[in-house]
C-alpha cells in the first residue's frame, strides 16, 4: 500500500544501489538518518512513529512486534536493514563518520526503547551476529593519520560520538539478550 510505497522511496533515498538512477546524497541520507532520531526521541509521539514504520517495525499498540516474526526469516529491506549493511561496509564509518554517528543514533534508540529493544535484540542476533565486534574493531581502530586525512572538517568528534553511539548501543543489547 501507500506506507510501503513511502518506505520504498526512504529506501532508495539513503541505499547506494547499483540500480540507482543518481547516487544516494549524503546530505539527504543525514537529513534521513535525522528525521529517523527526532522521530523515536519525541516523547510526545504516539507509537509507533513513522520511524519505526520506515525501520520495519508496524502495527501493534506498542510499535515493537514485527522486525521479525520468523528468525530464519530476512526481512524486508527497510531502512534499518541498509543501515546496517552501510555501517557494515568495511571504508563507510571512515569516509562518512557523521552519517555512521548518526546511523549508530537511530539503531541505539531502536535498541533502547522498551517497545523495540527485544525485537532488536532478535534482529541483531539472527541477521548481524557479527556487527558489533566488527564494527567496534572498524570504528575504534581508526588512526590519527586517516582522522587527518578526512575532508570532513569535525572528522574527529564525529569519529568518537560514532565510537560512543556504537558502546551505547552494544551494552543496550548486552544487556537485553
Amino acid at each position: 500500500g501507500q506506507l510501503d510505497t513511502l518506505s520504498a522511496l526512504f529506501v532508495e533515498a539513503i541505499a547506494d544501489s547499483e540500480d540507482a538512477p543518481l547516487p544516494a546524497s549524503p546530505a539527504i541520507k543525514e537529513r534521513v538518518a535525522m528525521f529517523l532520531t527526532a522521530s523515536l526521541t519525541s516523547p510526545s509521539c504516539r507509537l509507533p512513529t513513522m520511524a519505526h514504520f520506515l525501520c520495519g517495525f508496524g502495527g501493534g499498540p506498542t510499535g515493537g512486534d514485527v522486525l521479525m516474526k520468523d528468525a530464519a526469516r530476512q526481512p524486508p529491506r527497510n531502512c534499518l536493514t541498509v543501515i546496517v549493511d552501510s555501517l557494515r561496509a568495511s571504508d563507510f564509518a571512515r569516509n562518512s563518520p557523521r552519517l555512521a554517528q548518526l546511523y549508530n543514533e537511530v539503531m541505539c534508540r531502536l535498541s533502547e526503547h522498551p517497545s523495540t529493544a527485544s525485537q532488536m535484540a532478535e534482529y541483531m542476533n539472527t541477521q548481524a551476529s557479527d556487527f558489533f565486534v566488527t564494527h567496534l574493531g572498524r570504528v575504534l581502530g581508526t588512526t590519527r593519520e586517516e582522522l587527518e586525512a578526512l575532508a570532513e572538517p569535525d572528522a574527529l568528534a564525529s569519529v568518537l560520538y560514532h565510537a560512543a553511539a556504537v558502546l551505547r548501543t552494544a551494552a543496550t543489547f548486552v544487556l537485553s539478550s
